[in-house]
């Protein structure tokens, strides 16, 4: 018995319609044009990359730390780690902040007094974060040590209470003297040493505060204090950082000012002894 080949069956215009649906083919045409648009997209920003290198490594792995650390920032364990990473970005670079250094190449100023402005810049952020280390370091020690001295029990708590009011003055730090004032009152019964400490507190942060705000150059004791306190009311808990920032940053824009203002004007003496100088030799030539 032969088997005979079967004739192909012609596909009718509705099978047809069925196979090249309208709907596939434009599913189709928009997963090719997305695959375009996405490898065009890679390849902008490779070529990016490889073209400013220098700029955009350091933002980049400033924006992944940052999208890492942000989250953090709402429990106070992750206030503490959120500022001291930005302390530990300020003293990474060896001798200039990496995005001050970047900002100065790309002033339309000369050299130096772009280097004076990013100076300027770089010292009130760095004394900012300087005074507000200070002052944790102050109080906390200060408070273990007079605990430590009129032999209160709690000591290590009120340190460290201590030591985040100094850096987040929401209240002032006297305040956590209180449990070992009414030890030494209540249970111990000395009045007069309870009063005595307490005022050792209290006073301590009309002096020492001052003069350790006095460490940000740029402004007084009392605009600084003010600072912390705005910056508090507008940005919580990091307010005591960003506001003195803000302020600090204000006044740098005045001192760039002055500081352009008075290169201008020693352009200008300098190019005016400088045609004093060429105009004898024109005459004599």
């Amino acid at each position: 018995m032969v088997l005979l080949p079967r004739k192909r069956k012609s596909l009718t215009p509705n099978e047809l319609g069925h196979l090249f649906n309208h709907r596939d083919i434009i599913s189709a045409f928009y997963n090719v044009l997305v695959f375009f648009i996405a490898a065009s997209w890679l390849l902008g920003a490779a070529a990016f990359y490889f073209l400013f290198r220098d700029f955009a490594k350091p933002m980049i792995w400033a924006v992944i730390c940052g999208i890492m650390v942000y989250p953090l920032k709402r429990t106070l364990t992750g206030k503490t780690v959120f500022l001291t990473f930005l302390l530990y970005l300020l003293n990474k670079s060896d001798k200039e902040f990496k995005p001050l250094r970047m900002l100065r190449e790309l002033m339309p100023i000369d050299v130096e007094t772009s280097a004076e402005i990013a100076d300027e810049v770089e010292q009130a952020v760095k004394s900012v974060f300087l005074v507000t280390v200070k002052m944790a370091f102050f109080y906390g020690m200060f408070t273990w040590l007079t605990h430590t001295l009129f032999a209160v029990s709690l000591v290590f708590i009120p340190s460290v209470c201590a030591a985040i009011l100094a850096a987040v003055p929401f209240f002032g730090t006297y305040l956590v003297s209180f449990p070992a004032v009414l030890e030494l009152w209540l249970i111990k019964g000395e009045p007069f040493l309870a009063a005595f400490l307490f005022f050792i507190h209290y006073g301590c942060s009309y002096v020492v505060d001052d003069s350790i705000y006095a460490g940000i150059k740029l402004t007084t004791p009392f605009l600084t204090g003010m600072a912390v306190a705005g910056g508090l009311m507008w940005w919580g808990l990091e307010g005591a950082i960003f506001g003195p920032l803000v302020l600090c940053f204000l006044l740098v824009l005045v001192s760039t000012y002055k500081i352009l203002v008075v290169n201008s004007r020693n352009l200008i003496h300098k190019n005016g002894i400088a045609e004093q100088l060429l105009i004898p030799q024109r005459s004599v030539s």
